[in-house]
C-alpha cells in the first residue's frame, strides 16, 4: 500500500472526521499529490479526484475551490499533463501517417 493512501485512509477514519481541520489536511494531501512527481500521473490524479470528491461531498467549497486552482497550476507547470488528454487519449493516424 502506497503510503499516500495509508494517510487519507487515516483521515478518514480519523474522530475529527467532517472538521475544517480534516478538511484543510485533505486539502494539503491533494496539493501534496499535484506536485509529486516520483508517483505515477494517473494515481495522483485519481488521488486528487478522490480528495476533491470527499471534499465536495463533506461540503467543504473553499478547499475544493484551492485544490482545483493547484491542479491546474500543475498541469500548467508540467507536473502533471493536460487534464483532457487524460480523457481523451490521442488518435492514431494524426499528423498524416495512419
Amino acid at each position: 500500500m502506497v503510503e499516500v493512501d495509508f494517510r487519507l485512509k487515516m483521515l478518514l477514519s480519523s474522530p475529527y472526521y467532517g472538521s475544517k481541520d480534516w478538511a484543510n489536511s485533505v486539502l494539503r494531501l491533494g496539493v501534496a499529490e499535484c506536485n509529486n512527481v516520483d508517483r505515477v500521473e494517473s494515481a495522483r490524479l485519481q488521488e486528487v479526484f478522490y480528495c476533491l470528491e470527499v471534499l465536495e461531498e463533506a461540503g467543504f467549497a473553499w478547499q475544493v475551490a484551492r485544490l482545483r486552482n493547484h491542479l491546474h497550476l500543475a498541469v500548467k507547470k508540467g507536473f502533471l499533463q493536460s487534464l483532457g488528454r487524460e480523457i481523451d487519449p490521442p488518435k492514431k493516424g494524426v499528423g498524416g501517417s495512419s
